[in-house]
């Protein structure tokens, strides 16, 4: 055997006895055990978001037995289907509110015609039907108002102040 050659080896003999102890460092340090849960993690955290993501959009398309009201959403537009869904109606507890020099959620000033919702299905710029008056989406309420009150929480903008009307009554609500 020529110098070159067994040069050559002793590097991969070298190279092979490297690798072994940096495998018996790992093991001994629990690395694999530690790529292992992460992986699992990662994988259990995945899952969790696909079934929650999934059991979003099945709870749009498919009536499943809940009380709420429910929106089929187009959701390249985030716009109301109709072709889906004709005008739906449902019962809404229907509050006011006066302006609170705040921007809406969707960054308008707040106007007559314009209302906040708790439902965070129905999207920015739904019309509204409420005793004969069309109103527009524009803000929200808060989320907790649904599930305290057991009905969507429907909040008309009054520029001149609350309506004895608006006072905290269930009315019909027809989407548009």
């Amino acid at each position: 055997m020529n110098l070159k050659a067994k040069k050559k080896e002793v590097k991969k003999i070298i190279r092979k006895e490297n690798r072994e102890m940096l495998e018996q460092q790992r093991i001994k340090s629990g690395f694999y055990q530690k790529v292992n849960m992460f992986i699992l993690l990662s994988l259990l955290c995945f899952m969790s978001l696909s079934f929650y993501l999934l059991n979003g959009l099945y709870d749009n398309l498919f009536d499943i037995g809940l009380n709420t009201p429910k929106t089929y959403l187009n959701t390249t537009t985030s716009q109301l289907d109709t072709k889906l869904c004709p005008p739906q109606s449902f019962e809404a507890r229907v509050t006011c509110y006066k302006a609170t020099g705040n921007l809406t959620a969707s960054g308008k000033v707040p106007k007559n015609g314009m209302i906040a919702t708790s439902d965070r299905n129905i999207p920015f710029g739904t019309e509204m039907i409420i005793d004969g008056e069309t109103y527009i989406v524009e803000d929200r309420t808060n989320i907790r108002l649904q599930t305290q009150f057991e009905l969507p929480t429907i909040d008309i903008f009054m520029e001149s102040g609350c309506d004895l009307n608006y006072g905290n009554n269930k009315k019909l609500i027809i989407i548009k």
